[in-house]
């Protein structure tokens, strides 16, 4: 009998051990999935946040070649308005001189002959 009774103590504590061991492979498989379910959802924000990224980065280029081509046109428009008014305010000045010189063109004239001839 009392073989029996050690027999059935280690049959019993080897149950529990074999339990234990059952409990703690579950467990442990259990961790697994919630750090595999965990390091998915990180990947799905990671790989969104990496599109929004490539998204923004595309509007910035398009937004800085509009910009480019607009200051373009202005700084072209611009250069076209100085110019005009270089342009004019040079003819201005041109028509200033013809005028102050126009009468007295004929009276140098006249010297110019006088000298030359004699």
């Amino acid at each position: 009998m009392r073989y029996y009774a050690v027999l059935r103590r280690d049959t019993t504590q080897k149950g529990k051990i074999m339990n234990e061991t059952i409990s703690s492979i579950l467990a442990a498989e259990k961790q697994a999935e919630e750090i595999i379910e965990q390091a998915a959802e990180t990947a799905k924000e990671t790989v969104y946040n990496a599109e929004q990224a490539d998204k923004l980065k595309k509007a910035a280029a398009e937004e800085i070649k509009t910009r480019r081509a607009e200051n373009a046109k202005a700084i072209a428009a611009k250069s076209d308005e100085v110019y005009a008014a270089e342009i004019a305010s040079g003819e201005e000045k041109a028509e200033e001189l013809k005028k102050a010189v126009s009468g007295k063109i004929d009276a140098c004239a006249d010297e110019v002959v006088k000298e030359i001839i004699g």
